[in-house]
């Protein structure tokens, strides 16, 4: 990872960490949506990311929610990227 991608991370984290704070709607829709894909994939599973896009928009959540929750999984380690991001990995963590 270049020290660019590494400064992009850390701005991430650090935006996330000050949404949480104020607690936004947008921090509670983005942990709501990340208990849905703890609830729907076990760990060590996989599952195809338009497969959880599609699974969780028809439960009313947006796109960016979805995604949103998806980067800040993969921040924690939670959750890696498999065959050029087109599947998604809960790690064993």
């Amino acid at each position: 990872m270049t020290g660019h991608a590494k400064r992009a991370h850390v701005y991430i984290a650090i935006q996330h960490a000050l949404c949480a704070l104020c607690c936004c709607p947008q921090t509670v829709t983005t942990q709501a949506v990340e208990a849905l894909i703890k609830d729907r994939l076990a760990r060590g599973g996989h599952i195809s990311f338009q497969r959880l896009m599609d699974e969780t928009v028809a439960r009313g959540f947006s796109r960016a929610a979805v995604g949103a929750a998806v980067r800040v999984m993969e921040l924690r380690g939670e959750l890696k990227r498999k065959a050029e991001g087109k599947l998604l990995q809960r790690t064993q963590r």
